[in-house]
């Protein structure tokens, strides 16, 4: 279940996961996440507040099709599913869904006036 590295996404999905503080764990993890075309970095100091030290934490962007109900639940899913098929440690403790700013639309009104030139009929 490879997940395409194109635009095929219309979810965006910030994972903050908690692995095993050791560099041969945390680089697998990151390979594995990294090859379903997730970005993936070190969690900053701010977000790891709530992981002990045998762990540290690394963000994930999951990136998905579908709903935007339910698309946290499906994220959170596929990374314990790969997780699970690659016998890696990790565990998710937060997830946000990431909104797009939405640009500022114009709506335009058109009323329709009958012709006042042409034949009797497309008048």
């Amino acid at each position: 279940m490879h997940q395409d590295t194109g635009h095929s996404f219309n979810r965006r999905v910030r994972l903050l996961i908690e692995v095993p503080n050791r560099p041969d764990e945390t680089a697998l993890v990151e390979e594995l996440l990294t090859a379903q075309g997730w970005p993936v970095r070190e969690a900053t100091v701010e977000e790891r507040a709530s992981i002990a030290f045998p762990r540290t934490g690394r963000v994930v962007e999951v990136r998905l099709r579908g709903a935007r109900r339910g698309a946290r639940r499906a994220a959170v899913r596929r990374v314990e599913a790969l997780a699970s098929r690659a016998k890696v440690p990790l565990w998710v403790r937060q997830s946000v869904l990431l909104e797009c700013p939405r640009g500022r639309r114009t709506l335009y009104r058109t009323r329709l006036r009958p012709p006042d030139r042409g034949t009797p009929a497309a008048r």
